[in-house]
């Protein structure tokens, strides 16, 4: 990619990074913040495929958001997937980014069609609180369309979310906290009458 390319590229980048992390923090609720993720990915680079898997206390990695042409073709996507199966099970086991160039080449990558399989994955971890929340996986249709500056970009967009969810789930530990307090009290200036 020429430097004045790489140069547009890096800047649209950040702007990604700048413009979903103030749209993550006005919410609270999780399902939109991945949405918002997942939309915003799809949309400014045209991956087949940005999909957000969250991992379950069965140890099952269940997909919560992801549009994308693949999306559209049910046989493909992993609605469910075991947490010892895939890229995205290697991630959530080992916390480690995946940046596959070549997935026929992977060991562990699922294999669904050969001829329309995507070439390319780069699947990120998601922490909440120091424990795997989930994965942000990406794939293309050609090999090698992900570098190691679209696996920072996608460390730092889940690095986000990962701090959204986890403030999302103290305010509403404070909501229910609060509440609590707030009925024992009722019950105490209740009992007094």
């Amino acid at each position: 990619m020429a430097s004045s390319n790489r140069l547009a590229y890096l800047r649209t980048q950040l702007r990604v990074v700048a413009r979903l992390s103030g749209r993550v923090a006005a919410t609270q609720d999780v399902e939109e913040m991945v949405k918002l993720v997942v939309d915003e990915l799809h949309e400014t680079f045209a991956f087949q495929l940005a999909s957000i898997h969250r991992l379950g206390v069965d140890n099952l990695l269940r997909l919560v958001a992801g549009p994308g042409p693949l999306a559209e073709v049910t046989e493909f996507l992993l609605v469910e997937q075991p947490l010892d199966t895939g890229v995205n099970g290697r991630v959530a086991r080992s916390g480690a980014t995946a940046l596959v160039h070549d997935t026929r080449l992977d060991r562990d990558y699922v294999e669904g069609d050969p001829s329309t399989d995507p070439r390319s994955e780069l699947t990120v971890p998601i922490v909440v609180d120091d424990r795997i929340w989930g994965v942000d996986n990406l794939e293309a249709i050609e090999r090698e369309a992900f570098d190691d500056a679209d696996a920072a970009l996608v460390e730092a967009i889940a690095a986000g979310l990962g701090v959204a969810i986890h403030r999302a789930s103290l305010v509403s530990s404070l909501e229910h906290a609060f509440m609590d307090v707030l009925g024992v009290l009722t019950s105490t200036v209740e009992a007094k009458d």
